[in-house]
């Protein structure tokens, strides 16, 4: 076992570990539940291309991650998975992406970019601001958010993130479509199919 890595079947259950850049073994194939629950010292994690899934609220609160390189295999973001990770200001997502939970990005004041290039995806209820939090606690009111999605299979909720505009949104959904409550100007970067 690497030192401060508790691992079990493939699971990472706890890090303690003390370093600031985290490069987690590889192996691992889901990070588990509260796995670096307010960690105080992570600036950045890096994931081998073995993990499949990080469960919720594995990175809850981390106040000073600023960098994550995902798995390039990375399947499923739980819920809350990254919730008031307030550093965080850019997220690039890997095509692999099938499920990005509830509330997984809640929270992330400084979050200013979401890419995903995922063709089969299903985002849980709005990933990027939790109903049971503050309004101000979310990334709503931010000038210049910028969110670019592929093609979603499944349901699309980008409502109350603060969005200005739809540029990046994805062109085809399969399931639902809500923007709501956002500071549209224009409709333009709408899907072009919904549903």
């Amino acid at each position: 076992m690497s030192a401060g890595f508790e691992i079990e079947d493939g699971v990472l259950t706890k890090y303690t570990g003390d370093e600031t850049e985290v490069v987690i073994p590889e192996g691992v194939v889901t990070i588990g539940k509260n796995a670096f629950y307010e960690n105080k010292k992570i600036t950045e994690i890096v994931m081998p291309d073995s993990v499949i899934k990080i469960d919720s609220n594995a990175f809850e609160k981390c106040a000073k991650l600023k960098a994550i390189s995902f798995s390039k295999n990375l399947e499923s973001i739980g819920y809350k998975a990254f919730v008031r990770c307030k550093a965080l200001k850019e997220i690039e997502l890997p095509s692999t992406l099938k499920e990005l939970g509830s509330g997984c990005f809640a929270g992330c004041e400084k979050l200013t970019s979401i890419t995903c290039s995922s063709v089969v995806f299903e985002m849980g209820d709005n990933p990027f601001v939790s109903y049971d939090e503050k309004p101000t606690v979310g990334i709503a009111d931010k000038d210049g958010f910028i969110i670019n999605f592929g093609k979603v299979t499944g349901n699309f909720d980008c409502s109350i993130i603060g969005l200005k505009s739809l540029k990046g949104a994805p062109q085809e959904v399969g399931g639902s479509f809500d923007c709501s409550w956002n500071y549209l100007i224009s409709l333009e970067g709408a899907p072009q199919k919904v549903g």
